[in-house]
């Protein structure tokens, strides 16, 4: 993702997953449904370790989480997921500001 902040709603999340599901491959283990909750509690988690920050009903990516994300991707992705990953950035980017 480009943006900087995006919604909390879980609910919208989850379906937003699901979604991705059906346009990238390496999200089609979401395809099955994707839990709010299990949304919500992933979010809590990562504001815990300061990659998201809570503001209103908006979470903000921290430097110090766009930082890890980067990094995460160059390491642990091969160049045809990073593509994938990219791609459903921008959906991402246009779908939960």
């Amino acid at each position: 993702m480009t943006a900087q902040s995006f919604t909390s709603d879980p609910v919208r999340l989850a379906r937003l997953f699901e979604t991705l599901a059906t346009q990238f491959p390496m999200f089609a283990p979401f395809g099955a449904g994707v839990a709010p909750a299990a949304v919500g509690a992933a979010l809590k988690t990562l504001e815990s370790r300061k990659i998201l920050e809570a503001k209103g009903d908006m979470y903000l990516l921290t430097e110090s989480g766009r930082h890890t994300c980067t990094s995460a991707k160059r390491t642990l992705f091969n160049a045809g997921d990073r593509a994938q990953l990219e791609e459903a950035g921008k959906v991402l980017d246009a779908e939960v500001a």
